[in-house]
């Protein structure tokens, strides 16, 4: 006879592979990194296949959230550091992981979902109009890494 599984409390418990954060540029399978460059600073996020989607993706609404999920955490958790603004301007510059031809406006669930994180973190209050402008999206060199995106969301201050 099988033996009874524990309760799920005691069960082992594996951290979504989004949450696992290092900063200062330290490669895992997901990475963040902080930058401030000028007046200009900047956060990365690499996401990978399994938290991918883009604004053509058609998912169940369960499957959907629980990516928003991870992203939105994961950019809180990146955003920790960065400096606290009353009105931002940001541009999101989308890497992708091959070649050709690609429309970076689809990546608008996946950055909605960082400025959410963002907003999570303090970095700016609300992502209304009153306190956000844009996300204008562009497009990034390759990442040359199969199945990793990367959003760099470049943030500055607007007086």
């Amino acid at each position: 006879m099988a033996r009874p599984r524990p309760p799920v409390s005691h069960r082992r418990r594996a951290i979504p592979p989004i949450l696992v954060c290092h900063l200062h540029g330290t490669t895992t399978r997901k990475r963040t990194r902080l930058e401030a460059v000028d007046d200009v600073t900047e956060l990365i996020l690499d996401i990978t296949r399994a938290d991918w989607h883009s604004a053509n993706d058609r998912l169940h609404w369960a499957a959907k959230a629980k990516k928003v999920s991870r992203i939105r955490k994961a950019a809180a958790i990146a955003a920790d550091g960065l400096p606290a603004f009353d009105k931002a301007h940001v541009t999101a510059f989308i890497g992708y992981p091959r070649a050709g031809r690609a429309d970076p406006a689809n990546a608008s669930p996946v950055v909605k979902a960082a400025i959410d994180g963002m907003v999570d973190a303090g970095i700016i209050p609300d992502d209304d109009h009153t306190h956000l402008i844009g996300p204008d999206y562009r497009r990034d060199p390759n990442t040359g890494r199969p199945g990793v995106w990367t959003i760099r969301l470049h943030i500055q201050e607007v007086p």
